[in-house]
């Protein structure tokens, strides 16, 4: 009823209009009239229409609900998009990032899998998982620049800032990833398995870092400040952990437990553990504030200096 309501109090001034231009300066019954009363329907319906676009799509994303989310539409990086809608093709960037996290989290639950069991396949599905990573990272850092030279409100510029910076965190979660197969196939290939009090330590660590994770993607998902705190708050649990369990390491040194050998890369892979749980946080904090300052152009702790590799 509401809609049919609007539908006629746009027709009758609109029929008004046409019917004033035929008689003023066209033929009654002329094709002219068929062509005019056409061409004023588009520029009327796109002048209007023009400001309900973000609410068109956020009704149609309410009612076409994607169970999948796991897949990015092939024409992704559609530039003509760009020119007809800035605001859709955002959102499809959304949705890239969505992927691109889900593609991340399998590399995640690949290495802690990997670092208590040796797998000789994980080497080669980890190079497959960086260059998927390397591939998002840049396709969509391009794509976001040509959206941004297409003219975007304040909400939307804010929106495209943020995306960018979780580009490049997603990517050097990707980076600290490799760098902790690189560490355990060392580990592995000189023998080093991890003492039960170093894999009870890492057990737990990867525990919150999963947890940071998921809460991570469910808030970036959702745009869910509250689950956003969650991730900050467990941050200053891994930094925490980080620095126990480095201490811990070095206590096991001095008390002759382990041996320190070519492979004693432990602190290495807290430090690397401990940089992405820094840019979860990065990601979570720009849920909740689009223009949060990411940890990465902080100044580093002292012991974090030349581990961010």
């Amino acid at each position: 009823p509401i809609l049919y309501f609007f539908f006629l109090i746009i027709l009758l001034p609109y029929e008004a209009v046409v019917q004033w231009v035929e008689t003023k300066f066209l033929k009654p019954f002329s094709m002219l009239t068929i062509a005019f009363a056409h061409a004023f329907q588009n520029i009327t319906m796109t002048i209007l229409l023009y400001f309900f676009i973000k609410p068109m799509i956020k009704a149609a994303k309410f009612v076409v609900r994607d169970k999948t989310d796991a897949r990015i539409p092939e024409n992704m990086f559609d530039e003509k998009l760009i020119h007809e809608s800035p605001s859709l093709a955002l959102e499809f960037v959304r949705k890239a990032l969505l992927y691109m996290g889900s593609i991340v989290k399998d590399y995640f639950d690949m290495v802690r899998e990997y670092s208590f069991k040796e797998n000789s396949k994980t080497v080669e599905e980890a190079n497959t998982y960086e260059m998927m990573i390397d591939t998002y990272d840049q396709k969509l850092h391009d794509y976001l620049i040509k959206i941004s030279q297409a003219g975007l409100d304040t909400n939307d510029s804010k929106k495209l800032s943020r995306d960018l910076d979780t580009i490049k965190d997603f990517e050097r979660i990707g980076d600290h990833l490799t760098n902790l197969v690189e560490f355990f196939k060392e580990r592995y290939s000189e023998s080093q398995l991890l003492s039960a009090d170093g894999t009870s330590d890492l057990n737990e660590l990867y525990d919150v870092l999963s947890q940071m994770l998921d809460d991570t993607l469910e808030s970036f998902a959702n745009e869910d400040p509250i689950v956003a705190r969650r991730v900050v708050e467990n941050e200053d649990i891994v930094d925490e952990l980080e620095e126990r369990f480095r201490y811990r390491y070095i206590e096991r040194l001095k008390n002759g437990e382990i041996t320190f050998i070519v492979a004693a890369n432990y602190p290495d892979i807290l430090a690397n553990l401990e940089r992405i749980g820094d840019h979860l946080m990065n990601i979570a904090s720009s849920v909740i504030e689009p223009l949060y300052v990411p940890q990465s152009i902080k100044v580093p702790k002292s012991h974090e200096v030349d581990k961010d590799i």
